[in-house]
């Protein structure tokens, strides 16, 4: 978004309800901004959630939120849109996470379940016991979660995750290393007994 359409764009919701020029402009870049959005975030609180009834929600919160807020946002590339979207979709998720006990329980049931979300499960034979790895990244802290998912689900660079967290790519690398150190140390014995 040019910074002189984001201008006209501002000045143009007088909040009578008459609609103008721009305010059709504003909805257009917000229906542009879901549809070109929506897929990623949706997947993104899938993997960190679990449910994607709840991923849902979520992803309406987080629109909803950033069509409040786009008139403050001053990001003119679309990676700087992503991103910040990436940074709301985070802080609803741990909203929630916060303020529910279900996630636990989710969680639970996904790992007994073998459910992985959105994506298929692979045979048994094909790779890693995904129960036991879901369970193991569910130890991991919130921040730990968000960076792993972030990283290898989303595979998203060191950078945009940076951005989104408010973490120094350091930080993020040193992080992500223990995070894996922590799942390998708890896989040990699954993957041991195949051997």
């Amino acid at each position: 978004m040019t910074e002189a359409v984001a201008d006209n764009w501002i000045a143009g919701n007088k909040g009578d309800g008459v609609v103008r020029p721009v305010e059709d402009l504003q909805a257009r870049m917000l229906a542009d901004l879901y549809e070109r959005h929506y897929e990623p975030i949706f997947r993104y609180c899938v993997h960190r959630l679990f449910d994607r009834t709840v991923a849902e929600d979520v992803v309406g919160a987080v629109f909803l939120d950033a069509a409040r807020s786009i008139r403050n946002f001053r990001g003119h590339e679309e990676d700087e849109y992503r991103r910040w979207l990436y940074a709301i979709a985070t802080n609803h998720i741990a909203t929630n996470i916060r303020t529910t006990l279900r996630r636990r329980v989710l969680l639970q049931q996904a790992a007994e379940a073998g459910r992985l979300g959105p994506t298929q499960v692979p045979a048994p034979t094909d790779g890693p016991d995904w129960p036991s790895v879901w369970r193991a990244i569910q130890t991991l802290g919130r921040d730990e979660q968000t960076i792993l998912t972030l990283r290898f689900f989303e595979n998203l660079d060191f950078a945009a995750i940076s951005a989104i967290v408010g973490k120094r790519e350091s930080a993020l690398r040193t992080m992500l290393c223990r995070s894996l150190k922590k799942i390998r140390n708890q896989l040990k014995p699954v993957l041991d007994g195949d051997r």
